[in-house]
C-alpha cells in the first residue's frame, strides 16, 4: 500500500474537521481503499476496515505506534509502544461467514454504519445491545439476552476481527494495579494525522514569512531540507 503524501494528508485532515470519529475512518478508508464505491464503504466490516487503516498508517508514518495511558487506580502515566510491521505479519485473513453462537444466535460482523447508530445511545451498554441487535441475524431479540451472553458475543466478535482488535496489557509499577486498554487504530491514526497537519502548518507559515514561498513549494521539500531551512530561518 502506498503512503498518503502531504498535500493528500492535508487534505484529509481539512475535510475531517468537524466530522464524527466514525466518519474520519471512513475518510480513511476511502484513502487506503479507493477502488471500493463510497455507497458500499459504510457496510465494510470493522476488521477489514482497521486493517486497511493500519496499513495505510504504516506505509504513512512507519512501524512505531507510542503512547502513554493512565492507570485507573493511581493516575500514572504508563508508555507504550508497539511494532506495526509484527502487527501486520500476524493479521488473518478476513471471515466472510456468520458468527454462530451456542445460544441458536447468529451474527454478521458490526460495520461502520452499525457504529453510527450506536453513538446516539445514552450510555455504553445500551450502544453494545443496539450493534448486536443490527447484527444479528436471527429473529431474538437484545432485551432477552443475558450479560454473559452479550459479553461472550462481543468477545467473539473481537477474536473474529484478528490482530486489528489491538488490546494493551499494563501493570501499574506504583501500584500494582493490573489493567487492559484498547487501541482504537482510526482515532490513533487521525490523532496523529491531526498533529501532523499542525506542526505542517506551522512549518508553512515560518518558512512563507521568512522566504515569500508558497504552500506548495513548502511541501514538495523533503523532510531535510525543510528542517534545514527552518533552522537558518530562526524556528
Amino acid at each position: 500500500m502506498q503512503s498518503l503524501s502531504n498535500r493528500m494528508l492535508l487534505a484529509l485532515w481539512e475535510r475531517g474537521q468537524d466530522r464524527s470519529p466514525v466518519e474520519r475512518a471512513l475518510l480513511l478508508l476511502e484513502a487506503a481503499l479507493p477502488a471500493i464505491a463510497e455507497d458500499d464503504r459504510i457496510g465494510v466490516d470493522i476488521g477489514v476496515r482497521d486493517a486497511a487503516l493500519l496499513k495505510l498508517r504504516h506505509a504513512t508514518f512507519g512501524t512505531r505506534i507510542s503512547g502513554c495511558v493512565a492507570c485507573p487506580q493511581c493516575a500514572s502515566r504508563l508508555e507504550f509502544d508497539l511494532d506495526t510491521g509484527a502487527i501486520l505479519r500476524d493479521l488473518p485473513e478476513p471471515v466472510e461467514s456468520a458468527i454462530a453462537f451456542g445460544d441458536g444466535l447468529r451474527f454478521r460482523l458490526p460495520n461502520s454504519s452499525d457504529l453510527m447508530a450506536a453513538a446516539h445511545c445514552a450510555d455504553a451498554d445500551a450502544a453494545g445491545r443496539e450493534i448486536l441487535s443490527r447484527c444479528c441475524l436471527t429473529a431474538r431479540r437484545p432485551q432477552e439476552w443475558s450479560e454473559a451472553v452479550i459479553a461472550e458475543i462481543g468477545a467473539l466478535m473481537a477474536a473474529t476481527t484478528g490482530a486489528t482488535d489491538i488490546r494493551l496489557e499494563f501493570t501499574c509499577a506504583a501500584c500494582g494495579r493490573a489493567f487492559s486498554e484498547y487501541l482504537d487504530m482510526p482515532d490513533y491514526f487521525w490523532g496523529e494525522i491531526e498533529n501532523w497537519a499542525q506542526q505542517t502548518l506551522d512549518d508553512v507559515h515560518r518558512l512563507a514569512t521568512a522566504y515569500g514561498w508558497d504552500e506548495e513549494s513548502v511541501l514538495a521539500l523533503t523532510p531535510a531540507r525543510r528542517a534545514a531551512y527552518l533552522v537558518r530561518c530562526g524556528a
